[in-house]
């Protein structure tokens, strides 16, 4: 597996990384959300954050639970989550993301294992409890 931290970089460092917006804008695009500048700021301070970039959404958007809250309760979500999945994907391309396959695979786990903890949430009386942590996703998966 490749090891190259210039790979990763991308994904960690939204100041630096100009892809890194586009990949926003390409995936909430994708998914028909209204374009507001804040979202999709935000969305990129969250992945940026889960890749080991520094903690700018816990600073000041919210935390893990709420960001489980925000997607919890919606009933059955039939294939949605594949279909983000693959949207994700897509998105890569789209923003000229690396072709790297180790950076492809690292982020397609990481959406399919963020995609599952969403939809455990799914049910309609769901609960998130306070106090999940933010995950830190590496180069071999979920970081303890």
């Amino acid at each position: 597996m490749s090891t190259s931290p210039q790979v990763l970089e991308i994904a960690r460092d939204v100041q630096r990384a100009e892809s890194v917006p586009v990949f926003v804008w390409a995936v909430t695009g994708a998914l028909g959300h209204d374009g507001r500048h804040a979202r999709r700021h935000g969305l990129a301070a969250y992945w940026a954050e889960v890749m080991g970039g520094p903690p700018r959404y816990s600073r000041s958007c919210g935390d893990q639970a709420g960001v489980l809250r925000m997607h919890a309760g919606n009933g059955d979500m039939g294939d949605l989550g594949e279909r983000f999945v693959e949207c994700f994907a897509g998105a890569l391309d789209d923003a000229g993301l690396p072709t790297d396959p180790a950076f492809r695979a690292a982020m397609r786990a990481y959406m399919r294992w963020a995609v599952d903890d969403v939809l455990s949430y799914s049910a309609e009386d769901a609960v998130v409890a306070e106090g999940a942590a933010m995950p830190k996703w590496g180069w071999e998966g979920l970081q303890s």
